[in-house]
């Protein structure tokens, strides 16, 4: 992934997600035992390239965790997902400041217990906002405003399935 990314699109690369979804019951890993395998994991990146992890299971979002993102100049990415227990990105700053990193990366996918296709279904053809979520987007609004007042360079994705229509979502927040 990282040779391309590289040799083509250096220019226009941002930080590289590394999404880490939640285990099945059955694999599931404890926290110690997955920010030990997180920090090796870290620890072997190029340092060449931007980071940053995305958490899908709250239970991995600790102090531990914070220390181990800092210790390896990686960013948290601040999503807002359908199944994630701590869905709003200002309560995950509040464990992973975004202060914390040369960056912030915020993810807007689903409103929590909603599921893609059920959006897709709704949402289509995605030219209009069905869904308006201002207490998502003023709780997006104050991680940005945390990470800007720092100096830091902040990067918002935005799907369809946020609200409707990601590059209108993005015009309300950019209001």
């Amino acid at each position: 992934l990282l040779e391309p990314c590289a040799a083509v699109f250096r220019g226009h690369t941002g930080p590289i997600i590394l999404e880490f979804p939640p285990f099945p019951r059955q694999r599931r890993l404890e926290p110690t035992e997955f920010h030990q395998r997180l920090d090796r994991f870290l620890g072997a990146l190029p340092r060449d390239f931007e980071f940053a992890v995305e958490l899908r299971d709250a239970r991995l979002l600790t102090p531990a965790y914070r220390a181990i993102v800092a210790r390896h100049n990686v960013a948290h990415t601040y999503n807002y997902w359908s199944a994630m227990p701590m869905p709003m990105p200002a309560a995950q700053a509040a464990v992973v400041p975004p202060e914390d990193a040369a960056f912030s990366v915020i993810r807007l996918l689903l409103r929590p217990g909603t599921w893609y296709e059920d959006q897709r279904d709704r949402f289509k053809p995605f030219d209009r906002i069905v869904e308006p979520d201002e207490a998502m987007r003023a709780d997006v609004v104050t991680v940005i405003r945390r990470a800007l007042s720092r100096g830091r360079r902040v990067f918002v994705l935005v799907n369809n399935k946020a609200e409707g229509s990601s590059p209108l979502t993005i015009a309300q927040l950019a209001k």
